[in-house]
């Protein structure tokens, strides 16, 4: 069953894209930061992890990498959730895990109400309705 939702999670991740939306602008750039840290934080590790004895100044650089990378994830975050509950530019969908089709739209107090139920969610540009991410 848990590789069932997987791969639902899977296929629904393959709906997210790009909307040029001007009040999202930031969200994007910051998704794309944090994308290209990803991927430099990828290729340290496998060099890391690939040398037996690596230098100290090697893992620092890692170490210093994977924090840049964690911020910029939290600033993500921070602006996915500003433009949730300020400018109402980004909306919650819920979905079933049957149907690649919205359930219906919900807001953040019933996602609180919510989140124990470990809801399947992904986060559409309000104008265009766009996917842009899934929540976890």
């Amino acid at each position: 069953m848990e590789e069932v939702v997987q791969q639902y999670i899977k296929n629904l991740e393959q709906m997210n894209g790009h909307c040029g939306c001007l009040n999202l602008s930031k969200l994007h750039s910051i998704k794309q930061e944090a994308s290209e840290l990803e991927k430099k934080c990828d290729n340290q590790r496998v060099r890391v992890t690939s040398i037996p004895l690596f230098s100290r100044s090697s893992a620092q650089r890692y170490s210093i990498l994977v924090k840049k990378f964690e911020d910029k994830v939290e600033d993500y975050n921070g602006e996915m959730l500003r433009l949730l509950a300020d400018s109402n530019a980004l909306e919650l969908q819920l979905y079933d895990g049957k149907s690649y089709n919205p359930v219906k739209k919900i807001s953040l107090v019933e996602l609180q109400e919510m989140k124990h139920l470990n809801p399947i969610l992904s986060l559409n540009c309000s104008d265009c309705k766009q996917q842009i991410d899934l929540v976890d």
